[in-house]
């Protein structure tokens, strides 16, 4: 989801950790590599369970060996990849080399989130040598209520709900803004997609389920499309995640798109 205008106020232990880190680089060249800057990082709240899981398929998609140190900042292993997406890697390594401080919120449970977000911020006390900051809300729980083909749930997790939020970040990019279409930052994760041999997204907006519209039962399931051509058939392949969008939120999103 595209980050919005709203602004959003950053711990100061948030910000300990970030000028702390800086610091102690600055102060152990020596040590440079087993403290590296921090521009990614959880706030405490966040539980470490959820670290983990968001580690592994961060992980499972870049190839890199990725996990979130005591402090809730994401390092990346100095290691060899295995396998995954090339420009996956490449968009975490310029979000982790970059200036921007991106501040990771356990958002799970929240009707305002749907899967995941990302809003400007800002420091609470501010100084012009502070580097910009965003938060990236994920509703973790959102995810466990998916349903669908394998295949599609593998390529709609929250590993690529993070990447989304980090690609308008890094790279400025756009959602869609009509159905039928995926859009400039999907476009982007798209291409990591196809490159761990999994279906693209081919539209931004998630549809009502057929009739689920017009059901007088209080859930009311939508569904997001994936495909796939199959390289030596020439075969079109078509997965669904669905959702219930009573518990998940975003129906307002149904109708803003039409």
């Amino acid at each position: 989801m595209r980050r919005e205008t709203q602004r959003r106020v950053v711990s100061a232990l948030a910000r300990v950790h970030f000028l702390c880190t800086a610091i102690l680089v600055c102060q152990l060249s020596a040590a440079a590599f087993a403290a590296p800057k921090t521009t990614i990082v959880c706030r405490e709240e966040l539980p470490v369970t959820r670290r983990e899981v968001l580690a592994e398929k961060l992980s499972a998609i870049t190839g890199l060996q990725i996990d979130f140190d005591l402090n809730g900042g994401l390092r990346v292993m100095p290691a060899a990849s295995n396998g995954g997406s090339q420009t996956a890697r490449e968009l975490i390594m310029k979000a982790v080399s970059g200036r921007d401080v991106i501040v990771v919120e356990d958002a799970s449970d929240r009707q305002d989130v749907v899967f995941s977000r990302v809003v400007p911020a800002a420091w609470k006390h501010h100084a012009t040598d502070l580097p910009p900051v965003f938060v990236m809300l994920i509703d973790f729980a959102d995810f466990d209520r998916l349903l669908g083909d394998e295949d599609a749930l593998r390529a709609f997790d929250v590993g690529w709900s993070f990447l989304h939020e980090l690609d308008h970040v890094v790279n400025d990019s756009e959602d869609a803004g009509t159905l039928n279409e995926a859009g400039d930052c999907e476009d982007h994760i798209n291409i990591m997609r196809q490159e761990c041999n999994l279906p693209l997204r081919t539209n931004y907006f998630f549809t009502f389920f057929p009739h689920a519209e017009d059901s007088d039962f209080r859930a009311r399931f939508v569904r997001l499309a994936f495909d796939r051509i199959d390289p030596k058939t020439k075969k079109h392949h078509r997965y669904w995640v669905m959702w219930d969008a009573a518990l998940v939120g975003g129906l307002p999103q149904i109708a803003s798109a039409r």
